[in-house]
């Protein structure tokens, strides 16, 4: 399938990255590219994108909207200290399928997904924090 110049700079951006970047990330990396683009094509091209099975969005709450690469089901953990998304393996937590089965018994819905993230503090963040030092105590003169 052919795509437009745009689209493939904004499918590449996203694909070349190393984290789970969001639609203003990107269009900052295309924009360095492409000058002319504009945010509004950005968005477009991500929703076209994700449409075709191509790319997955992240939506979580209280947080700019994710996209990556990695389609297939696993969960993610969400460092609340500099806000980015790290993946965690698939098969680490539970069975989707056989909670799949149990909640479409349970309730008759019929499940089409599930959304699964944590929240912590990533390594980095954690060593940057324990590098700060305390502060000093405020020693008093004793007559």
């Amino acid at each position: 399938m052919k795509y437009s110049k745009q689209r493939e700079l904004v499918y590449q951006t996203v694909l070349e990255s190393g984290c789970h970047p969001t639609a203003d990330t990107i269009y900052a990396a295309v924009r360095a590219q492409e000058p002319s683009i504009s945010l509004g094509t950005v968005y477009r091209n991500l929703g076209r994108l994700v449409e075709e099975g191509l790319l997955r969005r992240i939506v979580l709450p209280n947080t700019p909207d994710r996209f990556e690469r990695r389609l297939e089901c696993h969960h993610h953990i969400l460092c609340q200290q500099c806000g980015r998304l790290f993946d965690l393996e698939p098969g680490s937590l539970f069975d989707f399928v056989q909670a799949k089965q149990q909640i479409q018994s349970g309730s008759h819905f019929t499940v089409t997904g599930y959304t699964l993230y944590f929240t912590g503090i990533c390594p980095d963040c954690e060593q940057h924090r324990n590098s700060i030092p305390s502060k000093p105590e405020i020693e008093t003169e004793r007559k």
